[in-house]
């Protein structure tokens, strides 16, 4: 230390011991755009949360019965196409979006000004009839070997 002090300093003065990790595993640490996505995820889960809790509420008041077993499974496909829709509102891929552009017919007016767009029935029923062979029963469990 003395010799620091005189200038006379040694080359190896420089590193600094200390209790490192006896890890060989380096620590991961998430990019910037995986962090900005999962901040936008949980953005949207909590606005769509928001959102369908006053939806819900409203019903309830305006009395719908929305404790029927019909209701809460509707409310499901609901919950789904709200939150693609600010999914894709905010960039991000949701399974909903190709379904929606298959079953829904938009259309634009010369104008540019009005939007018309409409389930198209015929295609959503040809899609039910079609998604009943792949359905699956969720009332017996899966067969362990």
């Amino acid at each position: 230390m003395s010799d620091q002090k005189n200038g006379n300093a040694k080359k190896n003065d420089n590193v600094i011991k200390g209790p490192w990790s006896k890890s060989k595993r380096k620590v991961k640490i998430p990019d910037e755009e995986i962090l900005e996505l999962r901040e936008n995820m949980e953005f949207a889960e909590e606005l769509n949360q928001n959102l369908i809790i006053q939806m819900v509420q409203m019903l309830n008041e305006n009395g719908i019965d929305v404790a029927a077993t019909s209701f809460i499974r509707d409310l499901g496909l609901i919950i789904e196409m709200t939150k693609g829709s600010i999914y894709r509102s905010m960039g991000i891929p949701h399974p909903t979006h190709e379904f929606l552009e298959a079953v829904v017919d938009f259309n634009v007016d010369d104008d540019e000004k009005t939007i018309h767009c409409q389930i198209d029935l015929k295609k959503l029923e040809k899609f039910v009839e079609v998604s009943k062979d792949f359905e699956v029963d969720n009332d017996d469990p899966p067969e362990i070997s």
